[in-house]
């Protein structure tokens, strides 16, 4: 039981770190009450921890092969998913370039 809360703690410590919810946090404690960012933080990361493992434990129930592709479909839609999203950025990086290029003319 230990065992599983410190790698829990851990892993979601160590993950939280660069994470754009750390980032929010951040901008949110610069304009707002520290204590009450801390609360928000916190009951929103418990919140969500909580609704993870209720769901881990429904999919506890399905059959292992299952499970097995469901993963793999997942992290292929979430890489291409990522290909998307980095597409998107170079595409409107060169849309930038060109149109100050095309400005400074």
């Amino acid at each position: 039981m230990l065992t599983a809360f410190t790698a829990g703690l851990l892993l979601i410590t160590v993950s939280e770190l660069g994470d754009k919810t750390f980032f929010i946090a951040v901008i949110l404690a610069m304009h707002h009450p520290r204590r009450l960012v801390f609360i928000g933080v916190t009951a929103a990361l418990a919140a969500m921890t909580i609704l993870s493992v209720i769901f881990g434990q429904a999919v506890s129930f399905l059959p292992k092969v299952f499970i097995h592709y469901a993963e793999i479909a997942l992290f292929i839609a979430l890489v291409l998913s990522c290909c998307m999203t980095l597409v998107r950025c170079l595409a409107l990086l060169v849309i930038q370039k060109l149109y100050k290029k095309r400005k400074l003319r």
